[in-house]
């Protein structure tokens, strides 16, 4: 496989439970060990003027 992204890499580790919430500009892989899921920031106000997106995405590791 080959992945073409730019910016700099750095990889987490996941441990059952833990959190992760990021930008989805952000994000370039994931494996099955990990949920995937769409949180929105705030209201409408935060998204428009915040300089923000309207969501995050939570990043949760899997039990084994």
């Amino acid at each position: 496989m080959f992945i073409h992204a730019g910016g700099d890499f750095v990889e987490f580790n996941l441990g059952p439970g833990e959190v992760l919430q990021v930008d989805t500009g952000c994000i370039v892989a994931f494996d099955e060990g990990v949920n995937y899921d769409i949180q929105f920031v705030g209201g409408i106000k935060t998204a428009l003027f915040g300089g923000e997106d309207f969501s995050w995405r939570h990043l949760q590791g899997q039990d084994a």
